[in-house]
């Protein structure tokens, strides 16, 4: 049977990462985007994690990708999350936060539609235990 397969865009971040584990080993195909995947694959102890090098501002890159890859279920983890590097990168902080965002949604929207029943679907990946065990991770700064 043919694994489905989950994108989380910008998964090199604590939260990627603990959700990346959880989505293997629920016997998901877990396609992490990145711009460095040399950086992406250091942070990673698993090998069967697919790196993807993707820029969140090229749409073309995006279509490529989700029409290359069909995936089940996308996680949207990239961004500028440092409120101190947000002030001083304003610019960065609203490509990556708001138009990366946009570009993912409008493409999604496109070349797949939206119902609710597809969302709907969605909302059963992770149970309420694998969330308070991130909750839990994240607290603990990850260990």
């Amino acid at each position: 049977m043919k694994k489905s397969i989950a994108i989380i865009v910008g998964g090199t971040g604590q939260f990627g990462v603990l959700l990346a584990e959880k989505l293997l080993k629920k016997k998901y195909k877990v396609i992490i985007t990145t711009r460095s995947i040399i950086k992406a694959k250091k942070k990673f102890k698993e090998k069967k994690f697919h790196f993807k090098k993707l820029n969140i501002l090229e749409k073309n890159q995006i279509r490529k990708l989700l029409l290359n890859n069909k995936p089940k279920i996308i996680f949207y983890t990239a961004s500028q999350s440092s409120p101190g590097k947000s002030f001083k990168s304003k610019k960065e902080t609203y490509l990556s936060n708001y138009i990366g965002c946009k570009n993912f949604l409008e493409t999604i929207k496109k070349y797949f539609g939206y119902s609710d029943q597809r969302a709907k679907e969605v909302l059963n990946v992770l149970t309420d235990e694998d969330i308070s065990y991130m909750e839990t991770k994240l607290e603990k700064g990850g260990k």
